[in-house]
């Protein structure tokens, strides 16, 4: 079984995501983070949720969520993220981005449409995929 963390838990992409994993028969979720629902369960920030997950959104601290997770997903807003994937990579945690932060390989092109980038070793690295 993969555990499972989700940044950004609460913003579209990462609540469908959450219900995702929820399902999936290899994962489990044990992490949700949310700036702005930091404590609040899933089932009430969408009441869509009851029954799906039983999980309390958390701020994001690294060192906590690494001690209980194998995988994160960062489905943080663009520019967020690449602050974020090398902490997560240095301490060995699969990290799945779902913002534009390592779409491109190319550091100049990432640059030319959105500002610079913080974590450009990652780029190389990086698989870049739907």
């Amino acid at each position: 079984m993969i555990k499972v963390g989700i940044l950004g838990a609460t913003g579209y992409t990462g609540a469908q995501l959450v219900k995702l994993i929820a399902f999936h028969p290899k994962t489990q979720l044990v992490a949700v983070t949310s700036r702005s629902y930091k404590n609040k369960f899933m089932e009430d920030v969408f009441p869509s949720m009851r029954n799906v997950v039983d999980i309390r959104c958390e701020e994001i601290n690294v060192d906590k969520l690494c001690a209980k997770i194998d995988c994160v997903f960062l489905a943080l807003p663009h520019k967020i993220s690449m602050k974020y994937a090398p902490v997560f990579v240095e301490k060995k945690i699969k990290v799945i981005d779902l913002s534009a932060d390592f779409r491109f390989k190319n550091p100049l092109l990432y640059e030319s449409v959105y500002e610079k980038h913080c974590a450009k070793e990652l780029l190389k690295k990086s698989v870049y995929g739907l």
